[in-house]
């Protein structure tokens, strides 16, 4: 932590906490927090997506099942020739 000096100040919520150099500017803090604000956003909506995009359980298991069904099909046929 040595980057913000000895004097830190810290704000706290319910989930989340900030730590700046005690001779920073509230104004200076906001800025840094709107990009990590967008940065969070950014992530979030990244996060939703994989979300969406991941298939049930259910969908992987029929298409697990798919697979191992259509190689027993190959077995038989490979038998009969």
């Amino acid at each position: 932590m040595e980057v913000f000096g000895q004097d830190m100040k810290m704000i706290t919520g319910t989930t989340a906490a900030i730590l700046f150099p005690a001779g920073i500017s509230y104004e200076d803090v906001m800025r840094s927090l709107e990009i990590i604000r967008a940065d969070l956003q950014f992530r979030l909506s990244r996060e939703r997506a994989k979300a969406k995009a991941k298939p049930s359980g259910n969908a992987a298991t029929s298409r697990v099942a798919k697979v191992k069904s259509k190689k027993n099909r190959n077995k038989k046929y490979k038998k009969s020739v």
